[in-house]
Protein backbone atom coordinates (compact mmCIF):
# COMPACT_ATOMS: atom_id res chain seq x y z
CA UNK A 1 0.00 0.00 0.00
CA UNK A 2 2.17 2.88 -1.27
CA UNK A 3 1.61 6.45 -0.18
CA UNK A 4 0.97 8.35 -3.46
CA UNK A 5 1.60 11.75 -1.89
CA UNK A 6 4.98 10.66 -0.55
CA UNK A 7 6.26 8.59 -3.45
CA UNK A 8 4.65 10.23 -6.49
CA UNK A 9 2.99 13.58 -5.94
CA UNK A 10 5.74 15.01 -3.73
CA UNK A 11 8.70 14.10 -5.98
CA UNK A 12 6.96 15.39 -9.12
CA UNK A 13 6.22 18.76 -7.52
CA UNK A 14 9.72 19.03 -6.06
CA UNK A 15 11.51 18.24 -9.33
CA UNK A 16 9.40 20.73 -11.27
CA UNK A 17 10.01 23.41 -8.62
CA UNK A 18 13.78 22.90 -8.49
CA UNK A 19 14.47 22.44 -12.19
CA UNK A 20 11.66 24.12 -14.08
CA UNK A 21 11.92 21.25 -16.56
CA UNK A 22 9.12 19.07 -17.93
CA UNK A 23 8.55 15.96 -15.82
CA UNK A 24 7.52 12.67 -17.42
CA UNK A 25 6.49 10.07 -14.84
CA UNK A 26 7.01 6.40 -15.65
CA UNK A 27 4.28 4.40 -13.96
CA UNK A 28 4.19 0.65 -13.24
CA UNK A 29 0.83 -1.09 -13.44
CA UNK A 30 1.52 -3.93 -11.00
CA UNK A 31 1.79 -1.98 -7.73
CA UNK A 32 -1.69 -0.54 -7.29
CA UNK A 33 -4.53 0.97 -9.33
CA UNK A 34 -2.73 2.35 -12.41
CA UNK A 35 -5.65 4.59 -13.37
CA UNK A 36 -5.55 6.48 -10.08
CA UNK A 37 -1.76 6.62 -10.20
CA UNK A 38 -1.97 8.32 -13.61
CA UNK A 39 -4.48 10.83 -12.29
CA UNK A 40 -2.33 11.57 -9.23
CA UNK A 41 0.68 12.22 -11.49
CA UNK A 42 -1.40 14.58 -13.61
CA UNK A 43 -2.73 16.45 -10.58
CA UNK A 44 0.84 16.83 -9.27
CA UNK A 45 1.86 18.60 -12.47
CA UNK A 46 3.46 15.84 -14.56
CA UNK A 47 3.76 16.88 -18.20
CA UNK A 48 3.28 13.31 -19.46
CA UNK A 49 3.06 9.77 -18.12
CA UNK A 50 4.53 6.47 -19.29
CA UNK A 51 2.46 3.45 -18.21
CA UNK A 52 4.58 0.35 -18.67
CA UNK A 53 3.57 -3.31 -18.71
CA UNK A 54 6.34 -5.00 -16.80
CA UNK A 55 5.52 -7.03 -13.73
CA UNK A 56 7.80 -7.84 -10.81
CA UNK A 57 8.39 -11.57 -11.02
CA UNK A 58 10.32 -14.37 -9.37
CA UNK A 59 12.26 -17.09 -11.17
CA UNK A 60 13.06 -20.18 -9.09
CA UNK A 61 15.75 -22.81 -9.64
CA UNK A 62 13.92 -26.10 -9.08
CA UNK A 63 17.22 -28.06 -8.92
CA UNK A 64 18.34 -26.43 -5.67
CA UNK A 65 14.99 -24.91 -4.65
CA UNK A 66 16.47 -21.45 -4.41
CA UNK A 67 15.62 -18.12 -5.93
CA UNK A 68 17.26 -17.75 -9.30
CA UNK A 69 16.55 -14.07 -9.80
CA UNK A 70 14.03 -11.27 -9.49
CA UNK A 71 13.11 -9.74 -12.81
CA UNK A 72 10.66 -7.60 -14.71
CA UNK A 73 8.27 -9.72 -16.77
CA UNK A 74 6.53 -8.51 -19.91
CA UNK A 75 6.23 -9.05 -23.63
CA UNK A 76 3.98 -8.79 -26.65
CA UNK A 77 1.29 -10.80 -24.87
CA UNK A 78 0.74 -7.82 -22.54
CA UNK A 79 -0.15 -5.34 -25.32
CA UNK A 80 -3.97 -5.72 -25.00
CA UNK A 81 -3.61 -5.08 -21.26
CA UNK A 82 -1.69 -1.89 -21.94
CA UNK A 83 -4.31 -0.81 -24.50
CA UNK A 84 -7.18 -1.07 -22.03
CA UNK A 85 -5.25 0.85 -19.36
CA UNK A 86 -4.43 3.64 -21.82
CA UNK A 87 -8.09 3.74 -22.84
CA UNK A 88 -9.35 3.80 -19.26
CA UNK A 89 -6.97 6.60 -18.32
CA UNK A 90 -8.64 8.75 -20.97
CA UNK A 91 -12.20 7.66 -20.29
CA UNK A 92 -12.63 7.07 -16.59
CA UNK A 93 -16.19 7.90 -15.62
CA UNK A 94 -17.23 9.60 -12.38
CA UNK A 95 -18.04 7.17 -9.60
CA UNK A 96 -15.58 4.47 -10.73
CA UNK A 97 -13.17 4.98 -7.81
CA UNK A 98 -11.50 1.82 -6.55
CA UNK A 99 -11.54 0.62 -2.96
CA UNK A 100 -7.74 0.79 -2.66
CA UNK A 101 -5.40 3.37 -1.15
CA UNK A 102 -6.81 6.12 -3.39
CA UNK A 103 -10.23 6.06 -1.71
CA UNK A 104 -9.44 8.82 0.85
CA UNK A 105 -8.89 11.29 -1.98
CA UNK A 106 -12.68 11.73 -2.17
CA UNK A 107 -12.63 12.20 -5.92
CA UNK A 108 -9.73 14.64 -5.98
CA UNK A 109 -7.84 12.61 -8.54
CA UNK A 110 -10.70 10.85 -10.28
CA UNK A 111 -10.63 12.74 -13.56
CA UNK A 112 -9.79 11.84 -17.11
CA UNK A 113 -6.11 11.96 -17.93
CA UNK A 114 -5.56 14.72 -20.49
CA UNK A 115 -1.75 14.98 -20.47
CA UNK A 116 0.14 12.90 -23.08
CA UNK A 117 0.29 9.17 -22.45
CA UNK A 118 3.44 7.46 -23.74
CA UNK A 119 2.73 3.73 -23.82
CA UNK A 120 5.57 1.31 -23.06
CA UNK A 121 5.59 -2.46 -23.32
CA UNK A 122 5.11 -5.33 -25.74
CA UNK A 123 5.48 -3.44 -29.05
CA UNK A 124 6.95 -5.53 -31.88
CA UNK A 125 5.15 -4.23 -34.99
CA UNK A 126 3.52 -1.24 -36.62
CA UNK A 127 0.15 -2.81 -35.88
CA UNK A 128 0.99 -2.77 -32.17
CA UNK A 129 1.81 0.95 -32.29
CA UNK A 130 -1.44 1.64 -34.14
CA UNK A 131 -3.47 -0.22 -31.52
CA UNK A 132 -1.98 1.87 -28.73
CA UNK A 133 -2.54 5.13 -30.61
CA UNK A 134 -6.15 4.16 -31.34
CA UNK A 135 -6.55 3.51 -27.60
CA UNK A 136 -5.31 7.01 -26.76
CA UNK A 137 -1.50 6.93 -26.60
CA UNK A 138 0.20 10.11 -27.84
CA UNK A 139 3.47 8.26 -28.36
CA UNK A 140 4.91 4.76 -27.96
CA UNK A 141 8.22 3.56 -26.52
CA UNK A 142 10.09 0.68 -28.19
CA UNK A 143 13.12 -0.96 -26.61
CA UNK A 144 13.14 -4.77 -26.45
CA UNK A 145 12.37 -5.23 -30.15
CA UNK A 146 15.33 -3.02 -31.08
CA UNK A 147 17.59 -5.17 -28.90
CA UNK A 148 16.23 -8.34 -30.52
CA UNK A 149 16.00 -7.22 -34.15
CA UNK A 150 18.36 -4.24 -34.33
CA UNK A 151 17.73 -0.67 -35.44
CA UNK A 152 16.22 -1.93 -38.70
CA UNK A 153 13.09 -2.71 -36.67
CA UNK A 154 12.34 1.03 -36.53
CA UNK A 155 12.17 1.32 -40.32
CA UNK A 156 10.06 -1.82 -40.56
CA UNK A 157 7.59 -0.57 -37.95
CA UNK A 158 7.34 2.85 -39.59
CA UNK A 159 6.74 1.28 -43.01
CA UNK A 160 4.01 -0.94 -41.55
CA UNK A 161 2.35 2.11 -40.04
CA UNK A 162 2.60 4.10 -43.29
CA UNK A 163 1.02 1.25 -45.22
CA UNK A 164 -1.91 1.07 -42.80
CA UNK A 165 -2.38 4.85 -42.81
CA UNK A 166 -2.38 5.02 -46.61
CA UNK A 167 -4.90 2.19 -46.73
CA UNK A 168 -7.17 3.97 -44.24
CA UNK A 169 -6.66 7.46 -45.64
CA UNK A 170 -4.95 9.00 -42.61
CA UNK A 171 -2.36 11.73 -43.24
CA UNK A 172 -1.11 12.18 -39.66
CA UNK A 173 -0.92 10.02 -36.57
CA UNK A 174 -2.93 12.66 -34.72
CA UNK A 175 -5.85 11.83 -37.04
CA UNK A 176 -6.53 8.55 -35.25
CA UNK A 177 -5.38 9.11 -31.65
CA UNK A 178 -8.03 7.94 -29.19
CA UNK A 179 -10.80 7.31 -31.74
CA UNK A 180 -11.81 3.91 -30.35
CA UNK A 181 -14.92 3.83 -28.18
CA UNK A 182 -16.15 0.84 -26.23
CA UNK A 183 -19.87 0.26 -26.80
CA UNK A 184 -22.29 0.63 -23.92
CA UNK A 185 -23.88 -2.67 -22.92
CA UNK A 186 -27.42 -1.43 -23.59
CA UNK A 187 -26.50 -0.34 -27.14
CA UNK A 188 -25.39 -3.79 -28.27
CA UNK A 189 -28.24 -5.49 -30.10
CA UNK A 190 -26.58 -8.89 -30.36
CA UNK A 191 -23.27 -10.12 -28.94
CA UNK A 192 -20.47 -10.63 -31.45
CA UNK A 193 -19.77 -14.34 -31.85
CA UNK A 194 -16.33 -14.98 -33.36
CA UNK A 195 -15.41 -18.09 -35.33
CA UNK A 196 -12.01 -19.16 -36.66
CA UNK A 197 -11.46 -18.84 -40.43
CA UNK A 198 -8.47 -20.26 -42.34
CA UNK A 199 -6.69 -18.45 -45.16
CA UNK A 200 -5.88 -21.27 -47.59
CA UNK A 201 -3.06 -19.30 -49.22
CA UNK A 202 -1.20 -18.91 -45.92
CA UNK A 203 -1.84 -22.34 -44.38
CA UNK A 204 1.13 -24.69 -44.87
CA UNK A 205 -0.45 -27.77 -43.31
CA UNK A 206 1.75 -27.89 -40.21
CA UNK A 207 -1.22 -29.11 -38.06
CA UNK A 208 -0.06 -27.16 -35.01
CA UNK A 209 -3.61 -25.82 -34.65
CA UNK A 210 -5.22 -29.24 -34.18
CA UNK A 211 -4.27 -30.31 -30.66
CA UNK A 212 -4.91 -26.93 -28.95
CA UNK A 213 -8.56 -27.07 -30.07
CA UNK A 214 -10.35 -28.82 -27.20
CA UNK A 215 -13.60 -28.77 -29.19
CA UNK A 216 -12.19 -30.75 -32.11
CA UNK A 217 -13.22 -27.95 -34.48
CA UNK A 218 -10.04 -28.03 -36.58
CA UNK A 219 -9.71 -30.75 -39.21
CA UNK A 220 -7.55 -31.20 -42.31
CA UNK A 221 -8.76 -31.60 -45.86
CA UNK A 222 -6.33 -31.73 -48.79
CA UNK A 223 -3.46 -30.87 -46.40
CA UNK A 224 -5.17 -27.61 -45.42
CA UNK A 225 -6.78 -26.72 -42.10
CA UNK A 226 -10.56 -26.41 -41.98
CA UNK A 227 -12.72 -25.18 -39.10
CA UNK A 228 -16.10 -26.66 -38.29
CA UNK A 229 -18.16 -23.58 -37.33
CA UNK A 230 -20.63 -25.64 -35.32
CA UNK A 231 -17.88 -26.76 -32.96
CA UNK A 232 -15.80 -23.56 -32.86
CA UNK A 233 -16.47 -21.28 -29.90
CA UNK A 234 -14.10 -18.53 -31.03
CA UNK A 235 -11.56 -18.87 -28.21
CA UNK A 236 -8.71 -17.88 -30.55
CA UNK A 237 -6.25 -20.60 -29.51
CA UNK A 238 -5.69 -21.79 -33.08
CA UNK A 239 -5.21 -18.23 -34.31
CA UNK A 240 -2.72 -17.48 -31.55
CA UNK A 241 -0.61 -20.59 -32.15
CA UNK A 242 -0.58 -20.58 -35.98
CA UNK A 243 3.02 -19.79 -37.05
CA UNK A 244 1.85 -18.64 -40.50
CA UNK A 245 -0.81 -16.22 -39.29
CA UNK A 246 -3.27 -18.15 -41.44
CA UNK A 247 -6.17 -18.21 -38.97
CA UNK A 248 -8.25 -15.19 -38.00
CA UNK A 249 -11.42 -14.66 -35.97
CA UNK A 250 -14.43 -13.48 -37.96
CA UNK A 251 -18.09 -12.74 -37.26
CA UNK A 252 -19.95 -16.05 -37.17
CA UNK A 253 -23.04 -14.62 -38.89
CA UNK A 254 -20.96 -13.18 -41.74
CA UNK A 255 -19.14 -16.48 -42.24
CA UNK A 256 -22.41 -18.43 -42.18
CA UNK A 257 -24.03 -16.14 -44.74
CA UNK A 258 -21.07 -16.52 -47.08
Amino acid sequence: QADPEKYLEGPIKLVKKLTGLPVIAKLPIDCCDPISVAQIAQAAGADAIVPTTRWMSLDINTDNEKTARLMGYGGNWSLPILCIYVYRMHHRKPGTETEGWDKPSKGRYHKEVTIPIIASGGVVSGDDVIKLVLSGASAVEICSQILIEGYSSIGRILNEMRGWMEKKGYNRISDFIDIIRLPEIDTIDEPFQPVAVVNDELCNGCKKCVDPCTNGAVIFLDKTARVLPGRCEGCGSCSYICPQGAISLEDFDAVRNN
